[in-house]
């Protein structure tokens, strides 16, 4: 099977954002840096798809634990989210994640494989956290942890691009003082909130919708509708090499066989093995994005089998 050519398939689904605060979050890992002074390495951040409201916390470890005792703050202080979006990562897929969800009511949303703009939310503020922490310490201070509070202000206080209003006075209605300002204006009463924030929520929402209108228009100009699976379809899907230390252009670019077991909506579809064949020790069962999957066909095997080095899918399974 020869490697694709022409326009990518697949084209942008934004996910709806209703004018809600915390109806929607995006959750992922940041990490890991060097081991802070209190034994950190990673940042979990927690971004609420309406408002961009970020929440960042210092954690030890990308275990589930941390992840929910974070999640568990967040609802005591802003109320239970109607969905959870992040990537396949362990904290995510683990059984006690998905305990936590379905015990709140929470639906739990995992992005296909190798489809990071799926949680693309999240994705950005990664970069400016990121971008912020190497600003405010050196690259071996170990007290990185200790300057979240402050970046996560910072984050929060800024005006953003989208909604055209901070994160911050769109989620509570006034923008927050300084330290400074503080003092400056302790003798006055506090700001009064913004008036009408029903009417600013809508405003946002369809900032909101004409942004994501613009990405979709932008996108969708190279890219092409991708094909439909259906049940029972047996596919390749492309190979996620790992770093081995042998050269990725002698490993095959694509693996499978495996059957389609259902489609789940924007062009993603859950795969499985082939009952009796396997790929690894661990049973497959994920989502794919279409866009990285190939119908598998008789020939693609012969063409694989004739040229070894050609990589268009792996044969090294094993039976049941």
């Amino acid at each position: 099977m020869k490697k694709k050519t022409g326009s990518k398939e697949g084209l942008l689904h934004p996910i709806e954002k209703v004018p809600v605060p915390f109806d929607t979050v995006h959750l992922d890992h940041l990490g890991p840096f060097i081991r802070s002074t209190l034994r950190n390495e990673h940042i979990v951040v927690l971004v609420d798809g309406f408002t961009k409201y970020v929440v960042l916390k210092a954690v030890r470890n990308t275990k589930t634990k941390p992840v929910v005792q974070m999640l568990s703050d967040v609802i005591a202080t802003f109320g239970k989210p109607r969905r959870i979006i992040t990537d396949r990562g362990t904290a995510y897929t683990s059984k006690e994640f998905e305990e936590f969800c379905v015990q709140l009511g929470i639906t739990h949303i995992k992005v296909a494989v190798g489809t990071p703009r799926a949680n693309g939310q999240v994705e950005r503020e990664n970069r400016n956290v990121l971008h912020s922490v190497r600003c405010m310490v050196r690259h071996d201070d170990k007290s990185w942890d200790m300057q979240l509070r402050m970046i996560q202000w910072g984050l929060n206080t800024m005006v953003n691009d989208t909604t055209k209003v901070s994160p911050h006075s769109l989620l509570f209605s006034y923008n927050p003082r300084d330290i400074m300002q503080n003092q400056l204006l302790m003798m006055y009463s506090v700001e009064t909130p913004t008036s009408n924030s029903e009417e600013l929520h809508r405003l946002v929402q369809s900032r909101i919708k004409r942004e994501q209108q613009r990405q979709k228009l932008y996108f969708d100009k190279r890219r092409r509708p991708a094909r439909d699976y259906q049940e029972g379809d047996l596919v390749l899907v492309e190979n996620d090499v790992q770093a081995t230390g042998h050269s990725k252009k002698l490993e095959p670019r694509y693996k499978g066989p495996f059957i389609i077991q259902k489609a789940v909506g924007n062009d993603r579809y859950l795969i499985a093995d082939v009952p009796g064949v396997r790929f690894s020790q661990k049973r497959t069962s994920t989502i794919f994005a279409a866009e990285r999957m190939k119908p598998w066909t008789v020939n693609a095997s012969v063409e694989a089998s004739d040229d070894d080095n050609d990589g268009d899918y792996t044969s090294d399974c094993s039976n049941d």
